[in-house]
């Protein structure tokens, strides 16, 4: 189970390009000089590479709705509305310049194209490292601010059934909370967490239930944990009695 949470173990998820780079060494100084002869560092880590391909190479803005997509549809699986010119106009920039994928233009009028924003954990751990940048602080409430008001009042994102897209927040938010905290390394979203933690951190208290509930529950799921980094949509149904 180690395996499961180092990055050379996710990097086998998605694109070939993080996997190629992990087997080569975290060094290939010459692969950055040619894709970022701006960067000074040339022992960027693949995360952080993960962040600056997300990003087009520019600095996180909040208050950019392109930005906030392209970090939140790798974390919550924001599927656009492609119902008006702002609407495309948007996708058409994600698929250019953060990471997103085009998969299918309309027969009808060949002029509505069809987007999705992939599930690969190493984006999802660059977003996350965007995220949490200790230098921005307050950096979730500037980005639900936006994604609140420039894209889900604006009717461009999909917000699913009745209360599935805050839901998707909250999971997400008390996960990474639950997650330890290692100082200037930030959280470390690849150890799994205490399902109880987890539960508390999504309630913000630990009196969500009674202390004669809290013993039960610890002792059925003291030492069950969880851990996840991101949220997809599955195309098919999940089992009615899943395996282990």
């Amino acid at each position: 189970m180690g395996e499961l949470k180092s990055i050379s173990h996710l990097s086998k998820y998605g694109r070939p390009l993080y996997a190629v780079l992990i087997f080569y060494g975290e060094g290939y100084s010459f692969y950055i000089r040619w894709h970022a002869q701006h960067l000074a560092d040339e022992k960027l880590n693949v995360v952080d590479l993960a962040s600056l391909k997300l990003m087009n190479g520019s600095i996180f803005y909040p208050a950019n709705e392109d930005h906030v997509l392209a970090v939140l549809s790798q974390r919550l699986c924001i599927d656009l509305v492609l119902a008006s010119p702002e609407a495309i106009a948007l996708a058409d920039r994600s698929v250019t310049y953060h990471m997103r994928i085009l998969t299918g233009i309309s027969e009808a009028d060949g002029q509505t194209f069809y987007t999705y924003s992939p599930s690969e954990p190493l984006l999802a751990l660059g977003a996350i490292k965007i995220l949490y940048d200790e230098s921005n602080t307050g950096l979730w409430a500037k980005i639900l601010d936006t994604f609140n008001h420039r894209l889900c009042s604006a009717g461009l994102v999909e917000k699913g059934l009745s209360g599935e897209l805050a839901s998707r927040i909250l999971f997400i938010i008390a996960r990474d909370f639950a997650a330890p905290y290692k100082g200037g390394e930030g959280r470390n979203l690849l150890e799994p967490v205490l399902l109880l933690r987890l539960i508390d951190k999504l309630f913000g208290n630990t009196t969500w239930c009674s202390p004669k509930e809290r013993t039960l529950f610890a002792a059925a799921f003291g030492n069950t944990y969880v851990n996840y980094t991101h949220i997809i949509v599955t195309k098919d149904s999940l089992p009615d009695n899943p395996s282990r």
